[in-house]
């Protein structure tokens, strides 16, 4: 499935719209989005779960394929407050995608 990059962009600088992190928040935004393709082409029944369990699903998979400590990647910064702050990015992300990408049961 294709997701529109250019408006979850959008999107997501309004909700985090500091400007500290924008660099790293769009570099773990564009990680983010390439996993969630990778999950929908591999997931087989995204209308048989609700909206919740498909969250609690592809946010299991984000997390299992991103290491927010690994120093080699773009959206790396040596804080707790930016293992919490993306965190929160990717929860939004997860809930934004499966909310307008999914039909799941509400």
């Amino acid at each position: 499935m294709k997701l529109d990059k250019k408006a979850i962009y959008t999107a997501l600088e309004q909700n985090f719209p500091d400007p500290n992190y924008a660099a790293e928040t769009n570099s773990l935004c564009s990680h983010c989005l390439k996993l969630s393709e990778e999950w929908f082409s591999i997931e087989q029944n995204l209308t048989n779960k609700s909206k919740r369990e498909l969250r609690k699903d592809l946010k299991q998979y984000i997390m299992m394929n991103t290491n927010l400590r690994d120093t080699d990647t773009a959206f790396f910064i040596p804080s707790f407050i930016w293992v919490f702050l993306a965190g929160q990015i990717i929860s939004w992300l997860v809930r934004y995608i499966i909310d307008k990408y999914t039909y799941g049961a509400d």
